[in-house]
């Protein structure tokens, strides 16, 4: 209940409001205009309704790296997309964008927002020093969820993203390099890399790929054309698709090798082969693995050349410590238009 209301001067533009008990943090409120009036008692405006919140403070990890575009059209402006990956609405005031200099380290500290800014659990967050720019040079695009803001300029070849919180602490460093995009694009300008996997390692090289050409290579606010969640592995060693078409379309352009071990210390490496027994890709050499994790294959081989349409085998071998060996043989479809 509203307890009182008063114009704030100078202009009397804002109206402080005092309620009777205080809001509780995370609950979504609604507060009711209606028979507004000026001075004289002419009624100004239509009845509205607005709903509001008080988030939870952010901590470390709850917002993670989604997007980012470092190398955008001539006369454009990067961007940086971040998502709430926790479970409930929280504050991004006072967080903060940085960049990477060879002398001072850590640099270029720009602050995202000094209001108050709720993101929804799962919510899209779009920070660019022009969003109208941005809005206009990508269809697929949420302008409510972006924030017009100073941000470092992220060099067009390679850099790093940091993500600082509201205590200046890191909760996230992407290092980028443009060799990462779809090996196949004829010009990278103006693309995108999205995250396929919120829930991989944010410096996992196979987790990121070029937006899909199908939503014009970029979908700042939204959901990701890659979005690509592991599906973990079934036993030890899976992958999914059974057929992929690495054609950039953001349909299944991408092949998950996926491995679960029941004990830690295993060293992994996969190659592929083509259905004649020649190998095309070295995805991993003597790579010290996690427990369980995924690998992907984004249908380029070793010379960035894209793989010819056909039936491929995938050998992965995983040698322990303790000199247990294990090897995994699985075949997959590579697809595409004829």
């Amino acid at each position: 209940d509203v307890l009182s209301a008063s114009a704030i001067s100078p202009g009397n533009q804002n109206i402080l409001v005092f309620l009777n008990t205080p809001i509780d943090t995370g609950v979504v409120y609604t507060i009711s205009l209606s028979g507004i009036t000026d001075c004289e008692g002419n009624l100004v405006g239509a009845d509205s309704a607005e709903n509001f919140i008080l988030p939870f403070q952010a901590d470390s990890g709850d917002f993670v790296i989604n997007e980012v575009l470092f190398n955008p059209f001539t006369g454009a402006y990067d961007y940086v997309e971040l998502v709430n990956v926790s479970d409930r609405p929280v504050n991004l005031k006072g967080w903060h964008l940085a960049s990477f200099d060879d002398e001072d380290g850590i640099a270029n500290i720009k602050p995202i927002i000094t209001e108050n800014y709720a993101v929804y659990a799962g919510g899209y967050v779009l920070i660019t020093e022009d969003t109208t720019n941005v809005m206009m040079n990508y269809i697929q695009h949420g302008i409510n969820n972006f924030i017009e803001a100073d941000i470092p300029t992220y060099n067009n070849d390679s850099g790093t993203v940091y993500l600082l919180t509201i205590d200046s602490l890191v909760s996230e460093r992407f290092a980028y390099n443009e060799d990462m995009h779809f090996p196949l694009l004829s010009s990278v300008d103006g693309v995108s890399l999205e995250r396929l996997d919120v829930n991989r390692s944010v410096s996992d090289i196979g987790n990121w790929h070029s937006a899909a050409e199908t939503v014009g290579f970029g979908t700042p606010g939204l959901e990701n054309s890659q979005y690509y969640p592991t599906s973990g592995a079934d036993g030890e060693v899976s992958m999914d698709p059974d057929i992929f078409s690495p054609d950039n379309d953001g349909y299944n352009d991408v092949l998950n090798i996926n491995y679960s071990f029941t004990s830690p210390g295993f060293v992994g490496t996969i190659r592929i082969y083509d259905a004649n027994g020649r190998p095309v890709r070295e995805l991993a050499t003597n790579e010290l693995l996690a427990t369980s994790g995924t690998f992907t294959w984004d249908g380029s081989t070793d010379r960035g050349e894209k793989a010819r349409i056909g039936m491929y085998v995938i050998l992965f071998e995983a040698y322990s410590t303790t000199g247990e060996s294990n090897k995994y043989k699985l075949s997959t479809v590579l697809g595409g238009r004829l």
